[in-house]
C-alpha cells in the first residue's frame, strides 16, 4: 500500500507500479541511460527506500525521468490458464512485436528508438546524446501515427511521428519543437499517439486537462507550436491509461 511508506521532505511519488518479484523494473534517466534490474533485487521496505544512486550508478545530477515494469510474456495465459497476471497501468509487456519509444529533451530535441530493455549492469546502457544544459524530459511508447510535443508554457504542436528519424544507437535526433527561448520555455513531453486518442496536460498546480489530439494544433516538426494550455501552464503531459 503506497500509502504505508514514507517519504523525507521536499520528495515526491513519481511511480507507483503494481507488479511482481517475476517482473524487472526499467528506469530511464535524465542522462540518457536506461537502466534494468530484477525487481526482487529492488528492496521492499514501508520506510523510506533506498536511494537510487546505491542501486545505480547514476552521475551528478543525473534523476529517473520514467519508469516501468518490464514483463516477459505470460506462459499461463499463452496455455490457456483462467488466471493469467492481469495488464496493469505502468506495465510493458515483452511480447515478440519490438517496443519503440519516442524520446525527447527540454531543448525540443528528439528521436524515436528501440531500446534494448535486458538487463543491465549498475551502470547501465546509453540510448541517447545529451547536449550540454540539456536533458531528457520524457521516453514514452510509440503507439499510433501522430506526434503531440508540449512545452511549459502551454504550447503544443502535432505532427507526423514518420517526421521523426528512428535512430539504431545512442544519438542527439532531431529538432521536435523550438520552445521559445525568449519565454524561458522549454519543452515537457512528447507521446506519439492514435488520430483519436486523448491525452492530459498536467499544470503546475497539479490539476489535469484531458485533451484530443485533434485539438493540438496541426504543424510540422521544428516550429514552434500555438497556445493550447492559457492558464497555468504544463508540467507535463501523459497518455489516458485504459480502465483495467
Amino acid at each position: 500500500d503506497p500509502s504505508s511508506t514514507r517519504l523525507r521532505e521536499g520528495d515526491a511519488l513519481a511511480a507507483v507500479l503494481p507488479g511482481s518479484t517475476r517482473d524487472r523494473l526499467g528506469v530511464f534517466s535524465s542522462k540518457g541511460t536506461v537502466y534494468v534490474l530484477r525487481v526482487a533485487d529492488v528492496p521492499a521496505t514501508t520506510g523510506y527506500g533506498e536511494p537510487v544512486q546505491s542501486l545505480l550508478k547514476f552521475g551528478d545530477g543525473e534523476r529517473v525521468v520514467v519508469a516501468r515494469l518490464l514483463r516477459e510474456p505470460d506462459k499461463a495465459a499463452a496455455a490457456g490458464s483462467n488466471d493469467p497476471q492481469p495488464a496493469l497501468p505502468g506495465i510493458v509487456e515483452l511480447t515478440e512485436e519490438v517496443l519503440t519509444v519516442l524520446v525527447a529533451t527540454a531543448g525540443g530535441y528528439g528521436f524515436r528508438a528501440t531500446p534494448d530493455l535486458t538487463e543491465t549492469t549498475r551502470a547501465g546502457r546509453k540510448i541517447a546524446r545529451v547536449g550540454d544544459g540539456d536533458e531528457i524530459v520524457s521516453v514514452d511508447a510509440v503507439s499510433g501515427p501522430v506526434a503531440i510535443v508540449a512545452t511549459a508554457r502551454g504550447k503544443m504542436v502535432r505532427f507526423a511521428v514518420d517526421e521523426v528519424p528512428e535512430l539504431a544507437g545512442p544519438g542527439r535526433g532531431v529538432i521536435l519543437m523550438k520552445p521559445d527561448a525568449k519565454e524561458d520555455d522549454r519543452i515537457v513531453g512528447a507521446l506519439a499517439l492514435g488520430k483519436k486518442d486523448e491525452f492530459i496536460a498536467v499544470t503546475s498546480e497539479g490539476n489535469e486537462r484531458k485533451i484530443g489530439v485533434g485539438e493540438v494544433p496541426l504543424g510540422k516538426r521544428a516550429q514552434k507550436g500555438q497556445k493550447v494550455v492559457k492558464r497555468g501552464g504544463v508540467a507535463a503531459i501523459k497518455r489516458v491509461e485504459a480502465e483495467q
